[in-house]
C-alpha cells in the first residue's frame, strides 16, 4: 500500500505543476525590448512541457505497474489460501475408515454428508469469486495474465479432484452403511422370527370349544406374521443386491446370514402349519366325540322307550302301540344322516392317522354296536307286537 500511495502523491504534485504551466501559458506576451526574452521563455516553456508530459507518462506507467502488482499480490494470497483450504478438505475426503458397526458407520455417514454439503456451498462460492477476479484481471490485460490463467486452471483442477474425492467417499460410506445395515437387519429379523416361534403354545385344548378358540387365536397369529414374510422377502432382495457387489468372505457372510433368516422363516411356517393341523385335528376329534356322545345318548333313550312299552290288552291298544313303534322307527331313520356324518368323520380321522386313532376306533365300534343293539331291540319289539296283534285278533274272533 505504501508503494501505491507514493505514486499517487507524486501524481498530485504533477497535476499541481500542470496548473503552474497552464498559468505560465496564459501570461500576456510583452512588447518592445522584452520580446527577445519572451522568445527565450517560450522555448524554455516548450522544453518544460515535453519534460512534464514525459514525467506524467512515467508516473502513469509506474502507477499501473504498482496497481497490477498489488492485484497480483492480493490474488496470490487468495489463491494460496483457497489451495490450502482444498488440501485440508482433501485430507478428510481421503479417509479410508468405514466404521466397525452400524452405529459408527451411520455417524460417519451423517457427519460426512454435512461436510460434503458445507464444502460444496462454501467452496463453490470461493471458487466463483477467485475465477471472477482472475477473469476480470485477464480482461484488463494484466501483465501477469498468463500466470493467473495457470493459477485458475490448477485451482479448478484441484477443486474438481476434491469434489470427485467427496463423491467417492460418499459412495463408499453408503455402501458400507448398506452392508452393516444388512447384517444388523438380519440379526434383528432372525431374533424376531425365533421369538415368534417360541410364542407358539403346545396346548391344543381339552374340549371342542377350547380347541376352536385356540384355532381362532392361531389364525390371528398367522395373519400377524404375514408382515414378517414381506420383511423376509425384502431382506432376500437386499442379499441378492449385495451379494452381486462382493466376493470372498463378505459374499459368504452375506449368503450365510440370508440362509439363517430364510431357514428360521421356514421353521416358523412349518411350526404354524403343524400347530394349525393339530388344532384342526383336535377340534375334529372333539367334534367326533361330541357327535358319538349325542348319538349314544339318543340311542339309549330309544332303547328305553322300546323296552318300557306296555303290554297291549286288546286289538285297538296293540294297534296304537304298533303305530307308536313305527314312529320310533321313523325317528331312527331320520337319524341315519347323523350316523353317516359321524362315521365318515371318524373314518377320515383314522385315514389321516390321527394321534388319537385308537380312541377314535373304539368310539366307532361302540357306536356301531349300540346302533346294532337298537335295531335288534326295535325288530324284536316289532315282531312281538305283531304276534300280540295276531293273538288278540284271534281271541276277538272266538268271542
Amino acid at each position: 500500500m505504501l508503494g501505491i500511495n507514493k505514486p499517487s502523491t507524486a501524481m498530485a504534485e504533477l497535476l499541481g505543476f500542470c496548473d503552474d504551466i497552464t498559468t505560465q501559458h496564459a501570461m500576456q506576451q510583452p512588447t518592445g525590448t522584452a520580446s527577445t526574452v519572451w522568445e527565450q521563455i517560450l522555448r524554455r516553456q516548450g522544453q518544460v512541457d515535453k519534460q512534464y508530459t514525459s514525467l506524467k507518462d512515467l508516473a502513469e506507467e509506474r502507477r499501473t505497474k504498482l496497481q497490477d502488482t498489488y492485484c497480483l499480490f492480493q490474488l496470490s494470497r487468495e489463491v494460496e489460501d483457497l489451495e490450502n483450504w482444498i488440501r485440508e478438505r482433501e485430507k478428510v475426503a481421503s479417509c479410508q475408515e468405514m466404521g466397525q458397526d452400524i452405529n459408527q458407520v451411520t455417524t460417519m455417514r451423517d457427519k460426512f454428508r454435512d461436510f460434503a454439503r458445507d464444502t460444496g456451498s462454501i467452496g463453490q462460492e470461493r471458487m466463483d469469486n477467485v475465477n471472477h477476479m482472475i477473469d476480470g484481471l485477464i480482461d484488463r490485460e494484466h501483465s501477469e495474465a498468463a500466470t493467473m490463467a495457470e493459477w485458475k486452471d490448477n485451482l479448478n483442477e484441484s477443486w474438481g479432484d476434491l469434489l470427485e474425492l467427496i463423491d467417492t467417499r460418499s459412495q463408499l460410506l453408503t455402501t458400507s452403511y448398506d452392508l452393516h445395515k444388512y447384517f444388523y437387519d438380519g440379526k434383528e429379523l432372525l431374533a424376531l422370527l425365533q421369538e415368534k416361534h417360541t410364542q407358539l403354545p403346545a396346548d391344543v385344548g381339552g374340549d371342542v370349544s377350547t380347541a376352536e378358540s385356540f384355532h381362532r387365536m392361531h389364525a390371528a397369529f398367522e395373519r400377524d406374521i404375514h408382515t414378517l414374510g414381506k420383511q423376509v422377502q425384502q431382506f432376500q432382495d437386499s442379499a441378492a443386491r449385495l451379494h452381486a457387489q462382493y466376493v470372498g468372505d463378505q459374499a459368504d457372510a452375506i449368503q450365510h446370514t440370508e440362509h439363517e433368516v430364510v431357514e428360521a422363516w421356514k421353521a416358523l411356517l412349518d411350526a404354524c402349519d403343524g400347530r394349525r393341523t393339530r388344532l384342526e385335528d383336535t377340534a375334529d376329534k372333539f367334534r367326533f366325540f361330541s357327535m358319538v356322545r349325542d348319538l349314544m345318548s339318543w340311542m339309549e333313550s330309544i332303547i328305553r322307550q322300546i323296552e318300557t312299552q306296555e303290554k297291549p290288552r286288546d286289538v285297538s291298544s296293540v294297534e296304537l302301540l304298533m303305530k307308536y313303534h313305527q314312529g320310533i322307527k321313523a325317528e331312527m331313520d331320520a337319524r341315519n344322516r347323523s350316523f353317516s356324518t359321524c362315521v365318515d368323520l371318524g373314518m377320515a380321522l383314522l385315514a389321516h392317522k390321527h394321534q388319537a386313532s385308537q380312541e377314535i376306533k373304539e368310539k366307532l365300534i361302540q357306536l356301531t354296536e349300540k346302533k346294532k343293539e337298537m335295531l335288534v331291540k326295535w325288530d324284536d319289539r316289532w315282531d312281538w307286537l305283531r304276534l300280540c296283534e295276531f293273538c288278540l285278533y284271534c281271541a276277538a274272533l272266538e268271542r
